[in-house]
């Protein structure tokens, strides 16, 4: 019909414009000619029912409309077994859409849906698919929309201008997901009849979500439906899901009771059975039966279960009391009933032989006795432990006759080449009889026999002293006022643009952690509840409305844990010294400085009281200019460096809160710029690519396509600065190039040895290059890191100073720590806002920035807490295009805000590299980190919707979203038997070994050092050793003496073979093994082991050798594990009670990774267990017998 119309009109205005017109009376009877013919075939189209109609003489302008609803006809274009699409431009989904007979080329009768005109149309029914022959009832034309709702066009952005009218919220059940499509199953109630069931299908990148759902969830959609008379609620057809969330949710602790390796399933028994599967486990953590877990979990649907775990953590703590514990002693070693006599066979009962010399001349002997008057025979007799340390010298048969009253005597050989302490099961059998003995003996030499037999130093006397600390901090804020300041590092400027605010501490913080009723020490439990009674929000999950005063409150508790560690330092009665030219500086002795525990920094204070002057004595403040091995400069008010006279003082130490304080104000910055947009995202809204990239040589033919105007939108060649990138880190650098998920930071998920770095610097040098109106800042959470960076930046010859700047804060320059190749680019910043905007170099000849210089520079580069400075310059909002922080896994989110707070979410970028199952930050307090200080923002974005991982729905890029996340894969350091473990524990197995296990210069390294060590042929090896943990009286650090000894034999070994003392490495996660294996090295190899590096976890981080040993030194020697009343792991494993430890210390070796520790207690860790089986598995453990029932419990 309207085709008539328009072919009328059309020969109207063609008839119209044949006229001759000769004058403007002419015209004008020509117009009122073509509109009365108009009239009249407007008249003759219409039926009856329009008879009504009058054709206007002149057409009003109207407002421009859009549809948003309509009913037409059209023909099937595209098909396939999961969507289609009508007439090239309705889109619809096949799982939600329920009609017979599609096919392409058909015609169908079909309603769509959009919200605005830059939404595309969805088909929300097909009401009939048409054969050739269908009757003509709505048009005479293909595709020829007869129905539509039209409203005005609303000239402004708005996201969602549907109003609330069709908005729904659907309960219903996840009853498919095939890569990103999820389909629910719903029921509606119609006025008539019964329930209908109904499905819809989403794409999880164009909803809203809070989690990865799987089939069985029950769910609450938040959607958008078609409005009809035929339901009760006015809800039709669902048209768009906006949202999604869990129908219902929970937390609670309960216990593995199922656990299928080969599904990746099992079930956790509570009041409920609770499904989960290994997605939903803690990285590193894989279940076994009888595990105690915390548990997140949903409501769910599936024969058997009715919530689904989408988090589980191991819980450390499983204490068991005193009865459980005796009654579990005798069972770990050996039946009770075995060790009964039987049959008039008596063995010997004493099978304690004590401490044995490491000699092949000493022998153990166990004597078997026949007190009956019958002859007996001993059918067979074995160590019933694998690997055994005993060889039996004699009698040699298996099969041995004991006549009466005879004894025979089984002798042993131990071996000596093992020290510390060992127990085994002898059994022997007399047809159906079994008797046995645990034969118990330690190993010792003259370097580990003078170790105290006190294994674990009471922890009364380090509580005694916290308290102390506690009450001298407290003591100290109650003087605040009267302090007299003494001279900072750099002169405090007059005017600043933007001051820190002083966040002072909440005294109902300070107060909760330094006092108890009777004024004693105040345990960490007792703590953490009077913390959640002054501070509510650390008893609720981490969400928007409570983000910024929770890190508040966490940065209050941290500073002031610190600022009792520090207390340590207390000193009464002591003297400066005067140092210096003109005696500028008073020094004071500080024993115990060089330990690090807790570290002093310049920068923070001594509080110096007369100790002669009582309560009233005026109380001065010195700042600590240098710190040296163990004694620290200070700098007083002018006066009491001219008074001083040797007098007594007593003297207290305070941690600078400058670093705090930048913290605290970040937050508020990140806060008032609506950084909720990425600190907590529900979903990806696609951005145009900030710059058009391609590797074609034909770019030019390409870019003469476009406007040569259009700068913005001209492709632009990218050219590898670094040829030897694989595909993954090209894809990472590309996907950062095209920034389609602005403002949501792109994370670089770099695992160990797959080139993050390396990525990084290629990143930083595209947009360098090809975005030439970018500026760059680039934050690490050390001073090393941050120099290696911008050491690899300097390396591709393309920077100059002027170029690029290493920002350094001012105790750096102080203490001489800038490399001298960084030099020439490092600086401070001048944040007086009346400085020059030229300044000179200082006396060290390092440059001083002021506002004018920093807005220049277009790459500068600092760790995040330096960067605080630039907040404040008062710098405007985006000025830095990209942000980009390095080792992102390693800062807390206070610290990673400090130079994300520089970021505008409107046209700003944010890249964080880094990888969360390796060292987080290293958070002090143990108050604060129980509360969730010590989880970086990587590690919490990667653990939620949409960074979270889904393998189904990203198969090809490694379960993660390319526009959000690229998780590097291929490992240049390791061999494959190394990388395996850390590959499937930490890393879905994705991880792909570069190195050859046959060919490798590490394989035949490995093959070399296994011959040395007289080790099995195995890149991985456990060798299970149970020596005394120890702590001396004036330090709580650990110490192992037997793995000590084993692990400097072994490296001495490999020395004496010619191996490079470079190439070998060793981790102990304790200072004081640290220290005594240094010294033991030093004093039986001198300067030949001077390359020998040791250190703890953290100070190998990043970095590898060919051979690494592993001293875990926490063990319990000759004791039970089960006769400990009330032990936790946490307690008992220290320090190596940490996954991120576990998978950094298994990773850093490239040929040989040799662990030494007590399988005992490690097969108490949840991850260490799969360690240690891991190489029993595979026939590389040796050492002391692990127990069958630890294994199998």
């Amino acid at each position: 019909m309207l085709s008539r119309l328009a072919s009328a009109v059309s020969s109207a205005v063609g008839w119209g414009s044949k006229c001759d017109i000769s004058s403007d009376e002419d015209d004008d009877s020509g117009n009122q000619k073509t509109d009365s013919l108009i009239d009249q075939i407007l008249n003759d189209i219409f039926t009856k029912e329009d008879e009504g109609y009058v054709a206007p003489n002149h057409t009003k302008p109207v407002l421009p409309t859009i549809q948003t609803k309509l009913e037409a006809i059209g023909t099937v274009t595209r098909l396939t077994d999961k969507s289609g699409v009508i007439d090239n431009k309705y889109y619809f989904n096949r799982a939600s859409i329920h009609c017979v007979g599609l096919d392409e080329g058909k015609e169908v009768t079909f309603s769509a849906y959009r919200e605005t005109t830059e939404h595309e149309w969805r088909v929300t029914q097909i009401f009939a698919v048409h054969d050739e022959t269908w009757n003509d009832q709505y048009s005479d034309d293909d595709g020829l929309e007869v129905k539509c709702d039209e409203i005005p066009i609303i000239p402004e952005e708005i996201e969602d201008n549907t109003g609330s009218a069709n908005k729904r919220t659907i309960n219903g059940v996840v009853k498919l997901k095939e890569g990103r499509e999820v389909v629910v199953r719903y029921t509606v109630k119609p006025l008539k009849g019964a329930h209908e069931t109904r499905e819809t299908c989403f794409n999880l990148d164009e909803v809203s979500s809070d989690f990865l759902p799987m089939i069985g969830d029950v769910v609450r959609m938040n959607c958008i439906v078609e409005i009809t008379e035929e339901t009760a609620d006015g809800s039709g057809s669902v048209v768009k899901v906006l949202s999604l969330q869990p129908n219902r949710a929970r937390a609670f602790t309960g216990e593995v009771s199922a656990w299928l390796s080969r599904k990746g399933e099992g079930t956790i028994q509570e009041a409920a059975n609770i499904f989960f599967n290994r997605a939903a486990c803690e990285s590193g953590y894989i279940p076994k039966k009888g595990d105690t877990v915390e548990v997140e979990a949903i409501e769910f649907e599936r024969i058997g279960y009715d919530w689904r775990a989408i988090s589980v953590r191991p819980d450390t703590i499983c204490q068991r009391d005193e009865s459980e514990a005796v009654h579990r002693k005798s069972f770990y070693r050996i039946d009770p009933d075995l060790l009964l006599n039987k049959g008039n066979i008596v063995v010997q009962e004493n099978t304690q032989f004590g401490a044995l010399p490491a000699s092949d001349q000493y022998k153990i002997e166990v004597s078997v006795s026949n007190e009956g008057q019958v002859r007996k025979k001993i059918t067979r007799h074995y160590i019933d432990s694998t690997p055994s340390n005993l060889t039996l010298m004699s009698p040699t048969n298996q099969q041995i006759w004991i006549e009466p009253q005879q004894t025979i005597t089984f002798c042993f050989k131990y071996n000596f080449k093992l020290l510390g302490w060992f127990s085994e099961v002898f059994i022997i059998q007399l047809g159906n009889i079994e008797i046995g003995r645990l034969i118990e003996w330690e190993v010792f030499t003259p370097d580990t026999s003078a170790v105290p037999t006190a294994r674990i130093t009471d922890d009364k006397k380090f509580h005694e002293e916290r308290s102390q600390h506690s009450q001298t901090y407290h003591e100290l804020r109650s003087q605040r006022e009267h302090i007299v300041r003494g001279r900072a590092l750099v002169k405090r400027p007059n005017f600043v643009k933007v001051r820190l605010g002083h966040y002072p501490i909440n005294d109902d913080i300070s107060n909760a952690m330094c006092q108890s009723q009777d004024n004693r020490y105040i345990s960490k439990a007792d703590a953490r509840d009077a913390l959640k009674k002054c501070c509510p929000v650390l008893s609720e999950s981490l969400s928007e409305a409570n983000h910024r005063s929770r890190f508040h409150d966490l940065l209050h508790i941290a500073e002031v844990d610190g600022s009792i560690d520090m207390c340590r330092y207390t000193k009464e009665r002591v003297s400066f010294v005067k140092r210096g030219e003109g005696a500028e500086y008073l020094t004071l002795t500080v024993p115990g400085l060089a330990e690090g525990r807790p570290s002093v920094l310049t920068g923070d204070r001594v509080i110096a009281k007369s100790s002669s002057c009582g309560i009233k004595a005026a109380v001065f403040e010195g700042v600590i200019h240098k710190v040296l091995k163990d004694e620290v400069w200070l700098k007083f008010v002018p006066t009491f460096h001219a008074s001083y006279n040797s007098e007594d003082y007593d003297v207290y130490f305070e941690q600078s809160r400058t670093c705090f304080r930048r913290c605290h104000a970040a937050l508020d910055i990140c806060h008032s710029n609506q950084a909720k947009l990425w600190l907590f995202p529900k979903g990806v809204k696609t951005k145009p690519p900030q710059v058009a990239i391609v590797e074609s040589e034909e770019t030019e033919l390409v870019e003469s396509k476009f406007d040569s105007n259009m700068y913005a939108n001209r492709l632009k060649k990218l050219v590898w600065f670094n040829k030897k990138l694989n595909y993954r880190q090209k894809e990472a650098v590309r996907n950062i190039m095209l920034g389609e998920a602005r403002p949501l930071p792109y994370i670089i998920f770099g695992p160990p040895g797959t080139g993050k770095t390396v990525t990084l610097v290629e990143t930083v040098l595209q947009i360098y290059t090809l975005m030439s109106e970018s500026r760059l800042l680039i934050a690490t959470p050390s001073n090393s890191s941050a120099n290696l960076l911008a050491e690899r930046l300097l390396d591709t010859g393309l920077f100059q100073p002027g170029d690029m700047v290493r920002l350094v804060a001012n105790h750096i320059i102080v203490d001489g720590k800038v490399p001298v190749k960084l030099v020439p680019y490092s600086a401070t910043v001048d944040i007086n806002a009346g400085a020059d905007e030229q300044k000179n170099q200082n006396a060290d000849k390092f440059q001083i920035h002021n506002g004018t210089t920093i807005l220049r520079t277009r790459i500068i580069i600092g760790t995040c807490m330096a960067l605080g400075q630039i907040i404040q310059l008062g710098l405007a909002r985006g000025h830095f295009t990209h942000i980009m922080v390095d080792e992102a896994g390693q800062a807390s989110e206070p610290e990673i805000l400090i130079p994300l707070s520089f970021m505008a979410h409107e046209s700003g970028q944010a890249i964080l590299a880094g990888d969360p199952n390796q060292l987080g930050p290293v958070i002090q307090s143990q108050l604060a980190s129980g509360f969730g200080l010590d989880r970086s923002l990587l590690a919490r974005l990667l653990s939620r919707f949409p960074y979270q991982r889904d393998a189904t729905g990203f198969p090809e890029t490694g379960g993660y979203d390319p526009r959000l996340v690229t998780r590097l894969s291929l490992n240049y350091r390791s061999l494959p038997d190394i990388l395996e473990l850390p590959s499937s524990l930490f890393y879905d197995s994705d991880l792909e070994p570069w190195l050859s296990d046959h060919d490798s210069y590490e394989a035949k390294l490995l093959e070399k050092a296994t011959s040395v060590l007289n080790l099995p042929h195995s890149a991985v090896v456990f060798r299970g050793m149970k020596g005394d943990a120890m702590r001396d009286n004036d330090s709580p650090s650990f110490y192992n003496a037997v793995e000590m000894y084993h692990t400097v034999d072994s490296v001495i070994s490999l020395l004496d073979a010619d191996f490079n003392s470079e190439d070998i490495g060793i981790i102990t996660p304790y200072q004081k093994q640290v220290t005594k294996i240094r010294n033991m090295l030093e004093k039986l190899r001198g300067e030949t082991a001077l390359g020998v590096k040791v250190g703890s976890v953290e100070e190998f981080q990043g970095q590898e050798r060919m051979i690494i040993f592993i001293s875990t030194v926490r063990s319990l020697g000759s004791t039970h594990l089960t006769s400990i009343k009330r032990n936790t792991a946490k307690q008992l494993l220290g320090f190596v009670n940490n996954p991120e430890r576990l998978n950094v210390s298994i990773s850093r070796a490239r040929a040989l990774l040799v662990i030494c520790g007590d399988p005992e207690v490690l097969l108490v860790d949840k991850y260490w267990r799969s360690v240690v089986t891991y190489c029993i598995d595979r026939n590389a453990y040796l050492g002391v017998t692990v127990p069958k029932q630890l294994l199998d419990q």
